[in-house]
C-alpha cells in the first residue's frame, strides 16, 4: 500500500490526486451520504472512472427545550468546537432558542477550516478562531491558545 496524507481538506486532496489521474483510471471513493460535490466533479472532469460507496451518514439530533437549558448548568462555555459547516448551521438552529443563545454566551468559536470560520462569522457575533491547518490536532492547539490561562 502507498498511503498519503494530504492535509485535511478537499482542495489539497484534489491537488495531490491530479497527477495520478489519467483517462481510464478507476477510483473507489468511500464517502458519507452528506458531502460536497467538488471531489467527484474534479475526478469526473479528468476522466477518472469513479465508484462511490456511501459508508456513513450524518443525522441531525433534535433536543428538547429542557435539554437545551442544561447546556449551561455548569456555567457559560469558554469555547465551542466547530468541525463542519453543518455544525455551525445546527448551532445556529439551537441558538434560535433563547436558552441556547444564553448557553453559548460569549464563547469563542473554534473552527477546523476557513470555510467553517466564514460560516460562523456570518451567523454569530462571537469571536471566531481558525485552526492553523484542518486537523484535529491543530483544532485542539487553537483551543488551548484561545482559552484563558488558569
Amino acid at each position: 500500500l502507498d498511503v498519503k496524507e494530504t492535509g485535511g481538506d478537499v482542495s489539497r486532496l484534489m491537488a495531490s490526486l491530479s497527477p495520478m489521474i489519467v483517462p481510464g483510471v478507476r477510483i473507489l471513493y468511500l464517502a458519507g451520504h452528506v458531502r460536497r460535490p467538488e471531489l467527484e466533479q474534479h475526478l469526473a472532469a479528468r476522466g477518472a472512472g469513479l465508484t462511490v460507496i456511501e459508508v456513513y451518514d450524518t443525522l441531525s439530533v433534535s433536543y428538547s427545550t429542557d435539554k437545551i437549558r442544561t447546556l449551561n448548568t455548569d456555567g457559560e462555555p469558554a469555547a465551542v468546537l466547530l468541525t463542519s459547516v453543518n455544525c455551525v448551521t445546527r448551532l445556529r438552529e439551537l441558538t434560535g432558542e433563547p436558552e441556547a443563545g444564553q448557553a453559548i454566551g460569549n464563547a469563542v468559536l473554534i473552527c477546523l477550516s476557513n470555510r467553517i470560520a466564514e460560516a460562523a462569522r456570518t451567523l454569530f457575533s462571537n469571536a471566531v478562531r481558525l485552526a492553523s491547518v484542518p486537523t484535529e490536532d491543530a483544532l485542539l492547539d487553537c483551543l488551548r491558545e484561545a482559552l484563558p490561562q488558569a
